[in-house]
């Protein structure tokens, strides 16, 4: 390539930064890159330099992807934003599409981000030449209503006039014809859409340039034709141009999204728009048609469905991979924790210090995998079909978790206390790990006050609404989405223990009983997490 690609790239780590730009290059590339770690810096790129394509890591410690994604759709909207992280749920990644990303590549799979960034780079060159002729037309469209603004009043200050004065009569008529003509070569001069005058019976009597590109017929081919020939034989033997006509007519205007069918028999999706012309009298003279190619939004949206499609298989692939990989481990795993034990109570304080202090770490490392093990194992069990749903009593649900809580409660001496609860249809176990991971997550994350957790429940409408509401540290609330992903954490092991999976299981669970789930916080002011459960489910399995 000729010219170098400017990139601003927003990552905190120096390999991984190194990573994409070796995939590039090896894209054949040559780069231009600009690396940031913090907002002010990416602010401050932003506004100093222009940039062909922005890259970003989703989660920094000071600065998140969406936050990124923000403030560059803010100020440099044509620029093809792509995210590049090491871990992205199915969820997460439809987010990013939605908000705006152009494209997302795992870390894992470096490969892809050659391909995504040329084809991102395509995409953008495309839209930017788009706009560039949508606000053309856009131009000459204002011109026009203002062009036949200004003849509109000239007509109407001459019309007593003509009553009078013949010549002012012809000026008028010279006038409109004028008109007339500034606004066919204007229709004949534009390039991206269709647009042509139909008599009563259909037949085509003006052709534009954008009609000829579209659908490949010159002027002289058309002329006189009838406008089913742009159908699918299957819409002419159910009638549909007839139809399109009737309702045009009855109604002032059609407009439909369909399959055209061009001079080479090859079909493309348009967008459509019949308007009846009748004149001063209300008698019909003919009819205007707009055609608009959108074949390329019809393909943007298949893709995000296919994306879509890709995500969830990949989640379910990935908890049956969790599942098996988690099974597996377990069995190595109890034999090293038998011998690392047997060796620490054999040899604790025989050796040196540092030995001492590696088998420490060794056994609590041990603990921990076997804690992401059990933890992975509880999600990929969420989900699975078959689960038995039963009346439950959600009291009596929150008393067993606490009771397994205790523990814990005693440590922090935390005052759990709960309203009268419903009883519903839901399957008993899941119900109770979910509030013992929502009371466990709340006396973990305690703050300097004695920590009070309390649960409630309200219904509105043919759904209950629960709560946990702590007097905890708090979050602040961008993370309120982020918190419920798989080894999602804002704190470090050594602050806070835990694997970074149990509000991820909560959100499993909600969901499976056909609920949602949300946090409500702000730091230092504690957390509510909020979730919902349908008042009615039908007996048997889901």
């Amino acid at each position: 390539m000729n010219s170098s690609m400017r990139i601003l790239h927003l990552e905190d780590d120096f390999n991984d930064a190194e990573l994409v730009r070796t995939a590039l290059e090896e894209g054949g590339y040559r780069l231009d890159v600009a690396c940031v770690e913090t907002k002010a810096d990416f602010i401050a790129a932003l506004a100093d330099n222009e940039y062909d394509i922005i890259l970003a890591d989703y989660m920094l410690p000071s600065f998140d992807g969406l936050s990124a994604l923000a403030i560059a759709q803010e100020k440099t909207p044509e620029v093809p934003f792509i995210f590049v992280s090491g871990v992205m749920g199915e969820e997460l990644a439809i987010d990013t599409l939605k908000n705006g990303a152009t494209d997302y590549v795992l870390k894992q799979r470096m490969s892809r981000l050659a391909p995504a960034v040329c084809r991102a780079l395509k995409e953008a060159n495309e839209l930017i030449k788009r706009n560039r002729a949508e606000q053309e037309l856009k131009k000459y469209h204002e011109q026009l209503e203002e062009l036949v603004r200004e003849r509109t009043a000239e007509l109407s200050s001459t019309i007593d006039q003509l009553k009078h004065e013949i010549c002012e009569r012809r000026r008028a008529e010279k006038e409109r014809e004028k008109t007339e003509e500034q606004f066919r070569l204007l229709v004949e001069g534009v390039m991206d859409y269709a647009i042509f005058m139909i008599d009563p019976a259909g037949r085509v009597l003006s052709w534009n340039e954008g009609a000829e590109r579209i659908k490949g017929y010159r002027a002289d081919e058309i002329f006189g034709r009838h406008f089913s020939s742009f159908y699918t034989e299957e819409d002419v033997k159910q009638g549909k141009p007839a139809n399109h006509l009737k309702i045009a007519d009855e109604q002032g205007s059609y407009e439909e999204d369909s399959l055209m069918v061009r001079k080479d028999g090859s079909q493309f999706w348009a967008n459509v728009v019949i308007t009846a012309l009748r004149d001063e009298a209300g008698r019909l003279r003919g009819f205007s048609k707009v055609i608009r190619d959108i074949s390329e939004r019809r393909r943007a949206e298949e893709k995000l469905r296919t994306t879509a499609d890709e995500l969830a298989r990949s989640n379910a692939e990935l908890t049956r991979f969790a599942a098996i990989v988690a099974h597996d481990l377990q069995e190595p795993l109890r034999v090293i924790d038998g011998f690392i034990n047997l060796l620490a109570r054999r040899y604790q304080g025989r050796l040196d210090e540092k030995a001492d202090e590696f088998i420490g770490f060794t056994v609590e490392g041990v603990k921990r995998m076997q804690q992401l093990i059990k933890d992975l194992l509880e999600y990929s069990k969420v989900g699975t079909r078959g689960t038995i749903l039963e009346t439950v009593d959600f009291s009596a649900a929150v008393d067993k978790a606490v009771l397994n809580l205790q523990a814990a409660v005693r440590d922090i001496n935390a005052v759990i206390t709960r309203d009268s609860l419903p009883t519903l249809m839901a399957n008993a176990s899941l119900i109770s790990r979910l509030f013992q991971n929502l009371i466990g997550n709340a006396l973990k994350f305690h703050g300097k006050e004695p920590m009070q957790v309390h649960i409630s429940a309200e219904q509105k409408e043919n759904r209950w609404i629960l709560s946990v509401r702590d007097n905890g540290i708090g979050i602040e609330p961008k993370y309120a989405e982020t918190i419920f992903g798989m080894f999602q954490r804002l704190h470090t092991t050594r602050e806070y223990p835990g694997t970074g999976i149990g509000l991820a299981v909560c959100k499993r669970i909600v969901e499976h009983h056909g609920g949602e789930i949300w946090l409500e916080s702000e730091p230092g002011k504690g957390s509510t997490f909020y979730f919902t459960s349908p008042a009615r489910l039908p007996e048997g399995n889901i």
